[in-house]
């Protein structure tokens, strides 16, 4: 494996988003071997699953996807736009002005997505490094490791959803020494992180599904196109013209956001977020984790599960509810647990030591 050369400090002050996130998600996968070497085992931390949504972001984050997506977009919309009530405005539209509008928006989604994965980054990545440096030093009960993490711990004391992340630690900690009840402890700590971690991306996540074209389109229209109208014609039907056009454009952006953002890829699987997480050919959970009553871990999961402990439904119709995201995400956390694949690297040793050098690697990344 190799080792990011950055610290967490470094990769977080980072001014370009895009080399940031793929620093972001190799310092995940670090943590995620560190911990599993550590005495987690095939049970994976929550940091082996934010590898990949990280990942996952950076595709929205680069705005390749999107930007290829929306470019079908106009393609598909602009014979549509030219006819009906829109057509005084929608002859006058060119791909040049559909190209501006829908780069506007997917730049205001990238940077919405940008903004959720620093947050996140910025807050449990210190929490992780202090835990492994703990673990290094040693120590001989999981007292005594949640002793010298306290002081990364302490700052939290003040937050006001800082109790469960404080206890997802502690969770973390007693996995480390106890292999019996590693299981459920990692998936006690996997939730109750992932639920602070979701709470904390409901603005970015809510401005990016939320990101409208018809803003963008409408400033398009009025500074660019509104000129070559006649102005009697403007000002009786360019209202309702704008809307037909923003109308036909607005529905389509959000098929292509909803494809382009309502994914989950990891190294072996692409999980559509809404639909049910699928089983795995032995069952829907590790046979460590069927039966969770009677711990700690049934009771922060049942708090989010939705399925009653069956897996299904799972899928979430609106990613933007945290009730429905969180729903998803427990039963993914519950299913794919010890699924060794999670531990993949997420880029090549070529990929890292373009990325060492302070440059974008090749793609695909």
């Amino acid at each position: 494996m190799t080792t990011a050369t950055k610290t967490v400090e470094a990769i977080a002050a980072m001014d370009d988003p895009v080399l940031r996130n793929l620093w972001i998600t190799q310092r995940y996968h670090e943590f995620a071997v560190q911990l599993r070497d550590a005495g987690l085992g095939e049970d994976a931390s929550w940091c082996a699953f934010a590898v990949w949504a990280s990942k996952t972001a950076g595709e929205t984050i680069r705005g390749n996807v999107l930007t290829a997506r929306a470019g079908l977009l106009v393609a598909d919309c602009q014979e549509a736009l030219h006819h009906g009530v829109g057509g005084l405005v929608g002859r006058h539209l060119t791909h040049g002005h559909l190209g501006r509008a829908i780069g506007g928006v997917v730049d205001d989604v990238s940077a919405q997505m940008a903004r959720g994965n620093l947050m996140v980054f910025t807050e449990l990545a210190p929490l992780f490094t202090a835990l492994i440096d703990a673990q290094r030093s040693s120590p001989s009960s999981p007292e005594a490791l949640l002793t010298a993490l306290a002081p990364a711990l302490e700052p939290l004391a003040s937050g006001d959803d800082a109790a469960p992340v404080v206890t997802a630690f502690g969770c973390y900690a007693r996995a480390l020494f106890a292999p019996a009840d590693r299981a459920a402890l990692v998936l006690q700590a996997n939730t109750l992180a992932v639920a602070h971690e979701q709470r904390r991306l409901q603005d970015p996540i809510e401005s990016a599904l939320n990101a409208a074209i018809s803003d963008t389109l409408k400033e398009v229209i009025e500074t660019q196109i509104v000129g070559h109208l006649p102005i009697a014609a403007a000002r009786h039907q360019l209202d309702h013209a704008i809307d037909e056009v923003c109308g036909v454009l607005d529905a389509a952006w959000d098929t292509v956001l909803t494809e382009c953002v309502m994914q989950l890829v990891t190294a072996c699987e692409t999980f559509d977020l809404r639909r049910d997480v699928p089983p795995l050919e032995s069952g829907m959970f590790p046979a460590a984790l069927c039966d969770l009553t009677g711990n700690p871990a049934g009771e922060a999961v049942a708090q989010w599960d939705r399925t009653k402990g069956t897996g299904t439904p799972s899928g979430a119709r609106d990613w933007a509810k945290l009730t429905e995201r969180m729903n998803f995400i427990v039963n993914l956390f519950r299913s794919r647990q010890q699924d060794a694949n999670l531990f993949s690297p997420p880029f090549s040793e070529d990929q890292l030591a373009v990325l060492a050098r302070g440059r974008l690697p090749p793609e695909p990344l």
